[in-house]
């Protein structure tokens, strides 16, 4: 059964963070996952990773500054296996979507 990843990432350039994340999916497509991209908009890194047979889908994201952050204490109190990745973005989104 094919694994399938899905990876954000915020800029669709191709400089430094945008070349590892790059390097990021070749490795996982020789190791056997499928990933599927998100980004914001058109630009070279959407052509470089089209060109690995990756599918991309054009979507804004939000890009998330530190200070929107609204964790509650105890946030990371919850054990990892118990923390849901929607509440995870919803608590990290809980400002900026307001």
């Amino acid at each position: 059964m094919e694994k399938k990843i899905l990876m954000l990432h915020s800029s669709s350039d191709l400089y430094g963070a945008s070349l590892i994340f790059s390097n990021v999916i070749k490795t996982l497509q020789e190791a056997g996952y499928k990933p599927i991209v998100l980004l914001s908009d058109e630009g070279p890194l959407v052509d470089k990773i089209r060109f690995l047979g990756v599918q991309v889908i054009l979507i804004d994201l939000a890009v998330l500054r530190r200070k929107s952050y609204q964790f509650t204490p105890n946030f990371f109190s919850t054990p990892i296996k118990t923390l849901k990745p929607k509440d995870f973005i919803l608590s990290c989104l809980k400002n900026t979507i307001q």
